[in-house]
């Protein structure tokens, strides 16, 4: 099974000071999803994508797409998540908004983790 990871980006323009504030600072953001591979099996073939600093291929074989949302981020993650579904894929949101609003997000997944990933 392979499996894609994503943390969606929030702006559309790369070169912008926020942008790069974003990238030199917060880079921790992604630390969730180095916890999840830790916890995947070894059999799973497992890609984590910031797309702050990688744009998303659509077009690549995934099984699973996995993407986490803060709410600032929940509109570019359902784009995302809508993106994939389209294209025939199983898509899991998780992360602070779609914990607090699983209806929601429910409209743009084929699941959605409520609560710490990791620990389920």
């Amino acid at each position: 099974m392979k499996i894609l990871l994503v943390y969606p980006q929030t702006q559309k323009r790369s070169n912008s000071l926020s942008t790069k504030i974003q990238k030199t600072f917060f880079n921790n953001t992604i630390s969730t999803f180095q916890a999840l591979g830790n916890v995947t099996p070894t059999e799973y073939s497992l890609k984590i994508m910031d797309e702050r600093f990688e744009k998303i291929n659509f077009e690549d074989d995934y099984d699973l797409i996995g993407i986490s949302a803060m709410t600032y981020q929940a509109s570019r993650a359902y784009a995302i998540a809508d993106e994939f579904i389209k294209r025939g894929k199983q898509v899991v949101l998780g992360g602070w908004h779609p914990s607090a609003m699983p209806l929601e997000a429910k409209h743009h997944a084929s699941a959605v983790v409520i609560g710490e990933g990791e620990e389920l």
